[in-house]
């Protein structure tokens, strides 16, 4: 089995060099699935606001919102350490150093982990069985060992492995949601 390094490297490489209208055929499928989980009980949820190369979470931040669902996201504070904020509107996230989209650091917005009813999950590289290959920083890992609530992997259909590597600190999630096409 290849290492997680290498199955990162050359998962990244294939997820930039996907067109984009097949990422976005894939992703309205995703999207179609994710709305199924948005049920009457889904009060708080915290979606990552996705890169141009990973599953688009953008329209689904924006729907949650809508239907009053309130919508935390991640932020990086740290080596390893990552917290999650409420936002109100997509104004309410901005550019990182990372070049991510992050929300701004509000006390009274933190959202402590037990509080998640569901959380959507970035990665590189998923199984069926709901193993997960991250960017390497361990910041999902770290906070995932501490959500109760619905813990959901979204992936293209080119992410998707048999098995992956992992390690005693990989936070395995519930479901991963993917394209059929």
């Amino acid at each position: 089995m290849k290492s997680k390094k290498e199955i990162r490297r050359a998962c990244l490489k294939l997820l930039k060099e996907t067109p984009q209208a097949e990422r976005l055929a894939e992703q309205h499928e995703i999207e179609a699935q994710v709305v199924s989980f948005l049920k009457d009980e889904i009060k708080l949820v915290s979606i990552y606001v996705s890169q141009v190369w990973e599953v688009g979470t953008h329209h689904l931040i924006k729907l949650c919102l809508e239907r009053k669902i309130k919508v935390c996201c991640p932020k990086v504070m740290g080596p390893g350490k990552m917290e999650h904020f409420l936002i109100d509107s997509f104004d309410d996230l901005h550019l990182s150093k990372m070049n991510i989209l992050e929300p701004e650091v509000i006390e009274n917005k933190q959202v402590k982990p037990d509080e998640l009813d569901l959380i959507l999950v970035p990665g590189v590289a998923f199984t069926e069985n709901g193993q997960r290959l991250g960017y390497g920083g361990g910041f999902y890992d770290c906070f995932l060992k501490e959500v109760k609530g619905y813990k959901i992997g979204l992936s293209f259909k080119n992410q998707l492995f048999f098995e992956l590597p992992t390690e005693n600190h990989d936070v395995q999630l519930d479901c991963i949601l993917s394209s059929k096409l």
